[in-house]
């Protein structure tokens, strides 16, 4: 036996040549080509049971699988994990392209499946780390008669010359076996981006209230706003030229008093405590989701309010209605119309009016931006901007709070809006709802808006746009 540098005594060279023995095993049935200079390819050892990867997995009864080593019934429950797991995947899909009870109905009953399979797993798996664990301590541990050495300690103790002997002249090798991890090999995964935003539910454009004055109330105010208005049923005016000598005439002024009480808008939306303090990021867009409500039927009064019971006089409800006069314009449309209404505002009162809006809906809008000549050319007159958002002067206001056929041209400056506290989001209990912990948030505002009688000639309403057109027309 050839010599070496290190005398070594006879369990020395025992257990080194043993372990050489074993790794020379391992590398000529996993790695040949290390040691015939790659002459031969790694061999895939396929086991008893089959493996996904390929298809030809099969599963097998327990009693066969308690025949198995330790080792290889950990290798086929790898691969029953990743069967399980396609299995899931599958279903799911199947699922979202048609959800039907029955396949519900076998997605849960894998699910089932896979946790009984993983508690036997973690059984057995506990079972062979014991047995491993009492091994281990036992060589370690047990010293056996006085004097002798433990094997872990005499390997650690010649670990360099042990290394030495595997290495020989040539360089260290390693070996390593690689099997993949995909997303499937994690059953039931709860990982997830989530998307934070919730958002808000889409409504019609508000614009009314950012179009007028406005005028805050203090408190005090009793609630109500009063003012003075032209009488102008007994109003007159009696100038004349008078001769040499001649009498004058009087004219009268007569004003009246009104009052105006300020309109309460609100809503309310019962809430449990529960779902403050457990879904605090829904419960924060309630307040902009009271909000929005609040303020759509503030946009819907200001705008055409009936003026009876607690609504307000709107904007629309109080303007002069517009009388179309036979004019033989031909094709007339509604630029003719937008153009003749804003005339009649001005005429003979062009000191106090300049109109500068016109509200309508997105149908009527449409009939002067897609009307055409005979030849399919866009008919836009010289008094209209690029885009159509200005006519005559006037800037156009789409919304849909102006009913289809109807339009209000007018003098914004002439119609103001007076409110007290702005806008008031509340939290309370109900009558009953302490009991039950569900306190109600409550969204209000208060406010009213005044188109004096004598400034109500600063607006025109048009009630019926195509019998307008007609008139115009003929």
């Amino acid at each position: 036996m050839r010599k070496f540098g290190i005398n070594y005594d006879r369990r020395l060279r025992f257990i080194a040549f043993s372990i050489l023995g074993f790794i020379a095993v391992l590398m000529v049935i996993f790695t040949p080509a290390l040691l015939f200079g790659g002459a031969y390819a790694l061999a895939t050892i396929v086991p008893i049971w089959g493996l996904v990867s390929d298809k030809t997995f099969k599963e097998m009864k327990p009693e066969e699988v308690a025949k198995l080593e330790a080792a290889e019934q950990i290798k086929y429950f790898n691969e029953l994990n990743l069967h399980k797991a396609q299995q899931m995947v599958d279903l799911k899909a199947q699922l979202k392209k048609e959800a039907t009870e029955e396949l519900t109905k076998q997605l849960d009953a894998l699910r089932i499946e896979i946790n009984k399979d993983n508690l036997a797993q973690m059984k057995l798996v506990q079972k062979a780390l014991e047995d491993q664990g009492l091994a281990l301590r036992k060589l370690t541990l047990e010293g056996g008669p006085a004097g002798r050495e433990t094997l872990a300690k005499y390997l650690e103790e010649n670990k360099a010359q042990l290394v030495g002997l595997v290495k020989g002249d040539g360089a260290a090798k390693a070996l390593v076996i690689k099997a993949n991890t995909v997303r499937a090999s994690v059953t039931d995964s709860a990982e997830q981006f989530n998307i934070q935003d919730i958002g808000q539910l889409a409504t019609r454009k508000l614009t009314f209230y950012e179009l007028f004055n406005r005028v805050p109330v203090g408190p005090g105010s009793g609630g109500v706003v009063t003012y003075y208005d032209w009488d102008e049923a007994t109003t007159v005016r009696a100038a004349k030229v008078i001769a040499e000598g001649g009498s004058y005439s009087e004219s009268t002024a007569k004003w009246k008093w009104y009052s105006l009480p300020l309109v309460k808008v609100g809503d309310i939306l019962p809430v449990s405590l529960e779902f403050e303090m457990d879904m605090p990021r829904f419960a924060r867009e309630l307040a902009l989701f009271l909000q929005i409500n609040v303020d759509i039927i503030v946009d819907d009064q200001l705008y055409d309010g009936s003026g009876t019971g607690s609504n307000m006089t709107g904007v629309y409800t109080a303007a002069t209605a517009y009388v179309a006069v036979a004019q033989g314009i031909t094709d007339a449309s509604v630029y003719d119309l937008i153009v003749d209404a804003r005339a009649l505002i001005t005429s003979g009162k062009r000191s106090k009016y300049n109109p500068d809006f016109v509200a309508m809906s997105l149908t009527d809008i449409k009939k002067y931006k897609l009307k055409k000549d005979k030849n399919n050319n866009y008919v836009m007159p010289p008094f209209v901007s690029a885009d159509g958002s200005v006519i005559d002067g006037l800037r156009v206001i789409e919304t849909s709070a102006v009913t289809g056929n109807t339009m209000l041209v007018g003098d914004s400056r002439y119609a103001t809006i007076f409110e007290v506290e702005g806008y008031t989001l509340e939290r309370g209990f109900q009558s009953g709802d302490w009991e039950l912990d569900i306190p109600s948030l409550k969204a209000r505002r208060r406010l009213n808006i005044v188109v004096k009688n004598a400034d109500a000639g600063a607006f025109r309403k048009i009630t019926d746009v195509n019998a307008a057109l007609v008139t115009l027309a003929s």
